[in-house]
């Protein structure tokens, strides 16, 4: 979004969470591009660990608020 900064993070797992990267690059992908994805990622908002509504940053459908 023109004069607007946005920060997507991918974080990487341990043990099998290798499996997922094809989708979370996916996913990370259509943020960048799109500023939204069409998969439900609410569960992974940093804000879940702040003990808030667990919805974050992200409108939904996933677009970055």
């Amino acid at each position: 979004m023109p004069g607007r900064q946005v920060t997507i993070i991918g974080r990487g797992w341990r043990g099998t969470g290798y499996r997922f990267a094809p989708w979370v690059g996916r996913v990370l992908a259509q943020l960048a591009l799109q500023q939204g994805t069409g998969y439900d990622i609410r569960r992974f908002a940093p804000a879940r660990f702040a003990g808030g509504s667990g919805a974050g940053g992200l409108k939904a459908g996933g677009a970055v608020s």
